[in-house]
């Protein structure tokens, strides 16, 4: 029974809550529907040129705003799902209510002030009327015979009423009731408006409610007559030129459709002027104006902006041109001109304005700046892509910023992602051949499952052909590799172009043919068996390479292009040879780091003697020339002597600095052996480091090996003698 009790009391409140939350959701609805209703007021273009009026609308775009904000945050509370308690609630509640009452209040007295202004115009101002004070003096003051005795001009932002007087109105006596001059009917159609409450000229003060209910419509002609006649202080109304008039508004709005005595009223105060037309009678279908002092034929030329928003009304004597006038200025657009001529105005002109679009530059640059493409694109636009660029080694991925909605100058570069080549080896035992795609920009070789903590490890056969790198080809045979740095994790960089600096060299000059890094970057590979890099159509060039930012010539000629002979005499220091392979180079090193061919030639000498000042190049993938000096010295090299056949051995020699003419005599190529001393010939001409002169010759002869092996006996005999003597004087 209590759990059945519970259950009850639980619903009902949950019933009591939900009530209370859509009390809530239906108030904060119809408090936005009275903010949607408030922006749809829109400030007339007179409002800031009258105090009174420009204080009721700030005090109504106050009002507007903190609706606003009350709005949002009971929105976002609501909406949040956050539970409230009853008085939480009802406190929500009544300020969603005041805001909407306050805003509602605001509104009204703002159609009040529209509505007794329109009492002013040619618009419906009252219920017994559709013509406003200037319409109905410039109809009803034309007579029988048509001739126009008074004419109305009303200046909204000076609230000044200008009753321009023909002399025939002036010559004429004083008619009870003002009849006929349109006056009195004028007056009447402004006190009918339901929101004028009273009235106030000098010491008359008219009020047009009573008990809280508007007079009739005779008791309102009945004080307009006593008001106008009160204007008029002589016989006729010729006494009235020159004389000026005070006529003040005071308005209060309805509540709960009586006048709320409560509520702060506003006044506004008019200013009648009558004036001596000098003109005997207005011509019919002509409108007249008061300016500069006198009375003219004028028109009205009225300015609107791109919304249909009155913006400014002006007045321009007949046939005449309207004075300069601009627009405010719209973000994006520079104005051009009116759509409609203002020369010579002849007609009730209404014009709006005409603006172009102010154009902006959209520049579409590629990752190094060279523009691929400049439009010009109208402000809040969009700019169109270009056809999208290729970059070797890199997939095009977007454009860096929008380019949609243009409002200023925009510079738009590609962004590109690497095309990543990534090759992981696990087996230390299996031989592997990698191809490396010409558009690979960045590859490398993962060895970390054959790396241990220390940076070292035995690593397969690889080869490698990396068409992205001119088409270099590294072979790396199974091997122990070490690296320098113990944080190496594996990685290592196959071939990839790099763009170095040379340093200069006295006399000569060096240009860059080709630069490559490989390797790892935070530190030196080592190897314990030679690899082998392969430079396609680099014959003929120098070479080098860096070690710790040092740069190293490398000088040595490979006796052979093969593993064995690297492996037994690359070591110490000779770490690294080269040779040439008909139009292609050969480089031979335990290490990885950067290599770099590049031609050396001679500087032209001076008057004084002295060769011009050395240069260097640097280029990032392009092949260079082999350009030769105009005196070229022959560098002859040789290769290894052939078996002895027929007791003859053979060999080819070649100038590696491809001397047109060569200017050192060519080795032999042929000699005479023994098949007997066969092995001995071999064995003494296995290939070691000779010295390295012009014309100098790879390779050792017996004389040579002789001379060399009595030195080392007569070195190793005197150490022997010395140690002797020494021990011996010890002892």
């Amino acid at each position: 029974m209590k759990a059945i009790k519970f259950f009850i009391s639980l619903t009902l409140i949950l019933i009591f809550i939900s009530f209370v939350n859509s009390d809530s959701i239906k108030i904060l609805n119809e408090l936005k529907s009275v903010i949607d209703e408030s922006e749809s007021l829109v400030k007339p273009y007179y409002v800031s040129n009258v105090p009174e009026l420009n204080a009721y609308w700030n005090s109504f775009y106050s009002t507007q705003n903190k609706a606003k904000t009350i709005y949002d945050n009971a929105y976002n509370l609501l909406e949040s799902g956050i539970e409230l308690d009853i008085d939480e609630e009802l406190d929500l509640e009544l300020e969603l209510i005041f805001q909407k009452e306050d805003l509602e209040k605001k509104i009204n007295l703002i159609k009040d002030l529209n509505d007794l202004e329109k009492a002013f115009t040619d618009r419906l101002a009252s219920k017994n009327s559709n013509k406003g004070f200037e319409i109905t003096i410039n109809d009803q003051s034309i007579t029988t015979n048509g001739a126009n005795r008074l004419r109305a001009e009303y200046d909204r932002e000076s609230s000044a009423v200008y009753l321009l007087m023909s002399k025939y109105l002036q010559s004429q006596s004083f008619l009870k009731g003002t009849s006929g001059l349109g006056l009195k009917t004028a007056l009447m159609n402004v006190m009918s408006s339901e929101y004028c409450y009273q009235v106030k000229s000098g010491d008359k003060v008219i009020n047009l409610y009573s008990n809280g209910i508007k007079k009739s419509e005779s008791q309102i002609r009945d004080e307009a007559e006593i008001l106008a006649l009160s204007w008029i202080k002589t016989g006729n109304y010729g006494g009235l030129s020159g004389e000026s008039r005070d006529f003040t508004i005071i308005g209060r709005i309805y509540v709960d459709g009586n006048i709320s005595n409560n509520v702060s009223s506003f006044e506004r105060t008019f200013y009648f002027n009558f004036i001596d037309a000098e003109i005997q009678n207005f011509e019919t279908g002509y409108s007249y104006c008061y300016l500069n002092s006198k009375t003219v034929k004028c028109n009205k030329v009225e300015y609107y902006d791109s919304n249909n928003n009155l913006i400014k009304l002006e007045k321009v004597e007949y046939n005449k041109s309207a004075k300069p006038f601009y627009p405010e200025e719209i973000e994006g657009q520079i104005f051009e001109k009116w759509n409609t001529s203002l020369d010579n105005i002849i007609s009730d002109i209404i014009t709006f304005p005409e603006y172009e679009k102010i154009k902006y530059n959209v520049t579409f640059k590629d990752y190094n700046g060279t523009i691929l493409d400049i439009q010009e694109i109208p402000y809040g636009e969009d700019a169109t892509s270009p056809e999208q660029p290729t970059r070797k080694g890199y997939n095009f991925l977007r454009w860096d910023i929008d380019f949609n909605n243009v409002k200023k100058n925009l510079n738009v570069s590609a962004t590109y992602e690497e095309i990543v080549f990534e090759y992981s080896i696990n087996n230390s035992s299996e031989g592997i051949s990698i191809n490396i795609d010409e558009n690979v920009s960045s590859s490398k070789i993962n060895l970390s499952a054959l790396i241990n903590s220390s940076g070292q490890g035995e690593i397969p056969e690889i080869n490698i052909t990396a068409s992205n790198a001119n088409d270099i080809i590294v072979n790396i045979p199974a091997t122990n590799i070490t690296s320098s740095n113990l944080s190496w994790n594996g990685i290592m960089k196959a071939p990839t172009i790099v763009s170095i600096s040379i340093p200069k060299k006295e006399g000569k000059s060096r240009s860059q043919s080709i630069a490559i890094k490989i390797g790892f970057d935070e530190g030196r590979l080592d190897f314990s068996n030679a690899v082998r890099l392969f430079f396609p159509n680099e014959a003929g060039k120098k070479v080098a390479y860096f070690s710790e930012g040092k740069f190293n010539e490398i000088n040595t000629l490979c006796g052979g292009d093969n593993q064995t002979w690297v492996d037994i005499n690359l070591g110490g220091v000779f770490g690294e040879c080269y040779i040439y392979d008909n139009n292609d180079l050969v480089i031979w090193t335990k290490h990885f780091t950067e290599f770099v061919t590049y031609t050396e030639v001679d500087l032209p000498k001076t008057d004084s003697g002295t060769s011009g000042s050395s240069s260097s190049g640097s280029v990032s993938s392009s092949k260079g020339t082999n350009s030769l000096s105009s005196k070229c010295s022959s560098f002859w090299v040789c290769s290894d002597w052939s078996d002895c056949t027929g007791n003859v051995q053979k060999r080819s020699c070649q100038d590696s600095n491809n001397c047109l003419i060569p200017d050192t005599k060519k080795p032999i190529e042929t000699r005479e052996c023994n098949l007997y001393f066969e092995e001995d010939i071999i064995n003494l001409n296995s290939p070691t480091k000779a010295g390295l002169g012009l014309g100098a010759v790879i390779g050792f002869n017996k004389e040579t090996y002789g001379i060399i092996f009595l030195g080392l006996f007569i070195f190793f005999s005197l150490s022997i003698i010395l140690y002797l003597m020494k021990f011996k004087t010890f002892k």
